[in-house]
């Protein structure tokens, strides 16, 4: 009975819960736990590992009581902990993840939190990521465009002045100001420049600004008025962002009651807006920040607040206890921008365009005094190099370009004129849209175990996340052997195989002992077209459909001499020559030749951005011959 009286009070103590008496803990446990015991007092983390091991073996056996859960709990924690201590933290994120089934069944809410956030740091990721010439995702949302990220700073940064190709403005405008000077210079400058705006409308008094929302008729009046002197400006409406961090909160249904009129009148008034819900990439303890979401119909973006720093609220004397803030907060070593990210994309990436709606990267630490510039321009890499590739759903990113010597960290870009060359290479990569573009030229697809390259070259990002280290090697295999290494910033390899026998291969990444993911690899090599014994080459190489091989039309126009037509409002393309035309339209079988119907097995198609027809159609319009060589992959055609 001494024993058991021990153990509950230990297990009270440590976990706060009531004894149970009517269970008896087998004796087999006692031995064991006197070695634990000794182990914990000394943080002999070995030995904790060693006897907490032997006492979930020997309690997993046991009735799942309250008393035996307890224990399991603990001593997987322990576990959990111990790793950590260690630095196992890809083992630390297994124990971790035991240790909430039973801290949920236990209703330790706080710990479960706690131990989620370490799960998603320690475990090692190792995926890649597929460039390509077609949208990967695309939702059809007001202002969305179809691939790329939009990119821009705060109206009144200083880089603007070396953004030559910003392509969105962000411009905070005051809820009940009908002061619109700012407002008109900055949207007159995007109506030049033919670019998009935020307008992020802020709540000054957060809770109280919103229960006076649905009163404030006359200064949405104003404010739209002002907004449709601009017809041919996109706007991002951004009303009441984080609302999961205020400290002055209102209620969910209060704020979705204020949203919804807002976008109510927004979808009515201002075609040309689009309506963003946007939340901070951490919320408040307790608060969910899910709660808050209005509905699909009202939100056509959804937006995220993402900064990351070094220090947590600007502090650096956190005790051990409390370094999972660290964990919970993205900041310090668990400062990772897609992690940040991965809430919000998992719950609304599968049917809604996302932004980060605001953003940065600490380079200063106002508190403390302390320069971080080189851990700046780490993170800032991590945004604008792995975000792109790892969510193609992330369609604009807007950097909080603006001092505020109030505040415990310093973002901005202006500040630094290292950590502004490095943002001004970053956003020329060709998947970020510049200027005008409605577009980027490239986009990013995740390959899952399977990859098929048609072209000889295939062309892939990487994301890898180790925990502690920001900037691992990575290295490449191809059927066994190694063939590159790729390191930070750009982890982007593009592999000529060319050389290589068609068919099935393997692909292997790998962080040397950590985390490695092995592909399967089919090369098909492209399709080759000559024209009376004369190769001729395109941007974009032939492909196969449903035993069809299909060509981009400009063959047809440079090469066999015929005339060629495109009606984009229809998708349409009619080709000509010798007297015969034909129409043929985008994904539609059937064709007209001269007047007359005719139907085809396979249909024109959009692939990598240009119009594809089927060449022996065609050519045998034309009175060509055509002839197909299986071993060499070659078309040919003669007169």
């Amino acid at each position: 009975m001494k024993k058991i009286t021990l153990l509950t009070l230990v297990v009270i103590l440590l976990l706060g819960m009531q004894p149970v008496y009517a269970y008896k803990i087998p004796n087999k446990f006692w031995p064991i736990d006197s070695k634990y015991q000794s182990a914990v007092n000394s943080n002999d983390y070995s030995n904790i590992i060693t006897y907490a091991t032997q006492e979930i073996d020997l309690m997993k056996s046991q009735p799942q009581n309250e008393t035996v859960l307890q224990i399991l709990g603990s001593r997987t924690e322990m576990l959990a902990k111990s790793y950590e201590a260690l630095g196992n933290y890809p083992m630390a994120a297994d124990y971790f993840e035991q240790y909430v089934y039973y801290a949920q069944a236990l209703h330790w809410d706080d710990a479960v939190r706690i131990s989620k956030a370490k799960v998603l740091h320690y475990r090692p990721r190792l995926d890649i990521y597929e460039q390509i010439n077609d949208p990967s995702v695309y939702f059809n949302a007001i202002n969305e465009p179809t691939m790329g990220v939009l990119f821009g700073v705060t109206s009144d940064a200083g880089i603007r002045n070396q953004l030559t190709d910003e392509s969105v403005i962000l411009l905070y405008h005051q809820f009940g100001s009908t002061d619109f000077g700012w407002l008109n210079h900055i949207f007159y400058q995007a109506q030049e420049k033919n670019i998009c705006v935020e307008l992020a409308l802020n709540v000054l008094y957060e809770g109280n600004d919103i229960r006076q929302t649905a009163a404030s008729g006359a200064f949405f009046d104003a404010l739209f008025a002002e907004l449709n002197q601009y017809p041919t400006v996109p706007v991002f409406f951004r009303f009441a962002s984080e609302m999961n961090v205020w400290s002055n909160p209102c209620t969910p249904q209060e704020f979705i009651t204020a949203f919804q009129y807002v976008a109510n009148r927004v979808h009515n008034e201002v075609p040309q807006a689009a309506m963003v819900w946007s939340v901070n990439q951490s919320s408040s303890w307790n608060i969910n920040m899910h709660d808050y979401y209005p509905g699909d119909q009202y939100v056509d973006w959804v937006g995220v607040s993402s900064y990351l720093g070094k220090y947590f609220l600007g502090r650096n004397d956190w005790s051990a206890e409390e370094q999972f803030n660290d964990n919970l907060f993205f900041a310090g070593d668990s400062a990772d921008a897609v992690l940040a990210l991965e809430e919000i994309v998992t719950t609304y990436g599968d049917r809604k365009p996302i932004m980060l709606s605001e953003s940065g990267v600490s380079h200063y630490i106002n508190s403390l005094g302390i320069d971080e510039t080189a851990w700046a321009i780490d993170h800032l890499h991590q945004m604008y190099e792995y975000l792109p590739k790892v969510y193609p759903q992330i369609k604009a990113i807007l950097y909080f370009d603006k001092r505020m010597p109030a505040e415990v960290n310093d973002y901005a870009l202006s500040d630094n004129n290292v950590l502004a060359n490095e943002y001004l290479m970053e956003v020329s990569h060709p998947y970020f849209i510049h200027g005008g573009e409605t577009s980027s030229q490239v986009t990013y697809r995740k390959i899952d175990n399977y990859v098929k390259v048609t072209d000889d070259v295939l062309v892939f990002g990487v994301y890898p996340h180790v925990y502690k280290n920001t900037t691992p090697q990575v290295d490449v295999y191809f059927d066994g052997y190694y063939i590159t290494g790729l390191t930070a910033p750009h982890y982007l390899a593009t592999l000529d195989f060319s050389n290589e026998s068609a068919g099935l291969h393997e692909l292997k990444v790998a962080v040397n002992g950590v985390i490695e993911k092995t592909y399967q690899l089919e090369i098909v090599h492209p399709i080759q077209l000559f024209l009376n014994g004369q190769q001729l080459n395109s941007d974009v190489a032939p492909e196969i459909i449903d035993g069809r091989t299909l060509v981009p039309v400009r063959i047809i126009t440079e090469n066999l001499g015929a005339n060629v037509e495109w009606f984009g409002d229809r998708r349409e393309v009619s080709v000509s020559k010798d007297g015969v035309s034909i129409l043929m339209g985008i994904n539609y079988p059937n064709v007209i030749v001269n007047g007359e119907y005719e139907t085809i097995d396979v249909a024109p198609q959009i692939i990598n951005n240009r119009t594809m027809v089927p060449i022996r159609f065609l050519a045998e319009k034309f009175n060509l011959n055509v002839a197909w060589d299986e071993v060499n992959r070659s078309v040919y055609l003669t007169h």
